[in-house]
């Protein structure tokens, strides 16, 4: 009956016991990092649209058309890209 006790019992390896948690722990700090890039990328990015819409409507106040347009234009393009990126990824 001992015996049995004995044989039952799981060897673990030492990729289970030194491996396996360093890849572990590897993997949540690579989730942390990915996740607080990406916040941060959120907001720095609604800054920057917020910053080129009130540059475009400077220089429309100035009279310099072309530069308001081109503002206004990659205000819009960005606003895109906001939806496309985070947007679309709680769907």
């Amino acid at each position: 009956m001992n015996k049995q006790q004995h044989s039952s019992k799981k060897k673990e390896g030492f990729f289970e016991n030194r491996i396996l948690p360093i890849i572990t722990v590897l993997s949540g700090v690579i989730l942390l990092v990915y996740k607080g890039l990406e916040f941060i990328s959120k907001y720095v990015l609604i800054l920057i649209l917020f910053t080129l819409i009130i540059a475009s409507l400077y220089l429309l106040f100035m009279k310099e058309i072309v530069g308001a347009v081109i503002g206004f234009i990659f205000a819009a393009l960005g606003y895109y890209m906001y939806k496309v990126i985070f947007k679309q990824k709680k769907k």
